[in-house]
């Protein structure tokens, strides 16, 4: 009887928060409809803008209604064109990730999305390329809203319903065409040059300038290669962060770094693993793939010594990736802040690439209130 109660009531509450979605939803698309009544250049620039963050949260279904009837009472729909400046943009952004990134799987997803966008289906775009990336998801929604913005001006109609992408083009034939097909190009070029010259460049920039300033709570890559989360390793004791939090690296080069400057605290004799303490006092494991400790030390050459000072860039390990390959191990890098419960917070990177950029970022603790602070 307790499980069938529980259940009715979550029943309940999903039917409840069903409808306050569906409301919600009602309200934005009178509300959009409204301004368009009003002033068509804002409502172009709200929905040009928004229409994949209405997607998101699953509101746009509720627009459905509203285009339809807009098309069965008045014969055409100023809503559907600007739709396709916003599905656009997100193509357009897709397409300067693939052109920008080095990370060759996110260059293979974000091509195939690039082509799938243009068909109006931005799903695999924003969740697996621009929504994951942020700034290409930001600088879609400024594209979007600059198309949208020259549609709504021009007053374009679709005299019948389509899903909103390329397909749909010859659905505006007729009044405002030309807006359109004008809206539609910025939309795409807006998307994609800002994320090429900004979506990847300021992040970059942003990244150094922190390093820059609070060195001493930034962690630099160890090693060349693509970053994943740590919690996707193949190896229990890393993935369920027992050791501490931090992120992990498929290497694509066989030399690791310092990642701070401090003191080698531990060397393992089969040189798979280098610990060093940071002069801020970050505790930092450096471990190279998953049972190499297997290998005793063979396609590994340790460069440092225990207790040795060394400095960010310095060079540590030597291994051979292609080898360990061959030997049947993962070569997958961890860094682990295993001081981890000293820190109020241990934040990765969004870059997907390790090179010359920090990873992780460290905020320590903050002093109670009343404690001595240190002199």
């Amino acid at each position: 009887m307790r499980i069938k109660k529980v259940f009715n009531n979550n029943v309940l509450l999903a039917e409840k928060n069903g409808r306050e979605v569906v409301l919600i939803g009602k309200g934005l698309a009178s509300g959009v409809m409204a301004i368009y009544n009003f002033m068509p250049i804002g409502a172009g620039v709200i929905m040009g803008a928004f229409w994949q963050v209405f997607v998101i949260f699953g509101v746009h279904w509720t627009f459905v209604p509203l285009m339809m009837n807009n098309i069965a009472k008045m014969g055409y729909d100023p809503l559907l064109p600007i739709l396709s400046a916003a599905v656009l943009s997100q193509a357009g952004a897709a397409l300067a990730v693939f052109l920008k990134s080095r990370d060759q799987k996110m260059k293979a997803l974000a091509g195939s999305s690039f082509v799938t966008a243009l068909f109006g289906i931005t799903e695999p775009t924003i969740y697996g390329v621009t929504l994951k990336l942020k700034r290409p998801f930001y600088c879609a929604v400024v594209g979007g809203a600059l198309g949208g913005a020259i549609i709504g001006a021009a007053g374009t109609h679709a005299s019948s319903f389509t899903l909103p992408s390329l397909l749909a083009v010859p659905t505006f034939l007729g009044h405002g065409f030309m807006g359109e097909v004008i809206g539609l190009i910025v939309a795409f070029l807006g998307g994609a040059i800002l994320t090429y010259f900004f979506g990847f460049a300021r992040q970059q920039q942003a990244d150094h300038s922190v390093v820059s300033d609070q060195s001493d709570n930034t962690v630099m890559a160890p090693v060349e290669g693509t970053i994943i989360p740590l919690t996707s390793v193949h190896d229990e004791v890393f993935a369920s962060e027992a050791m501490g939090k931090g992120l992990a690296i498929v290497p694509n080069k066989g030399t690791v770094t310092a990642p701070v400057d401090g003191t080698i605290t531990a060397v393992y004799p089969t040189g798979h693993a280098i610990g060093i303490t940071a002069n801020s006092g970050a505790e930092i494991l450096i471990h190279i793939g998953i049972n190499t400790v297997q290998l005793n030390g063979q396609y590994f050459e340790t460069m440092v010594k225990q207790n040795q000072v060394v400095k960010r860039g310095d060079l540590l390990t030597k291994f051979d990736v292609d080898k360990i390959k061959t030997a049947g191990y993962d070569t997958t890098v961890m860094v682990i802040i295993t001081n981890t419960a000293d820190y109020q917070m241990v934040k990765p990177t969004d870059a997907t690439e390790a090179s010359d950029n920090w990873i992780l970022e460290l905020q320590p603790k903050e002093i109670m209130e009343g404690a001595p602070a240190n002199v």
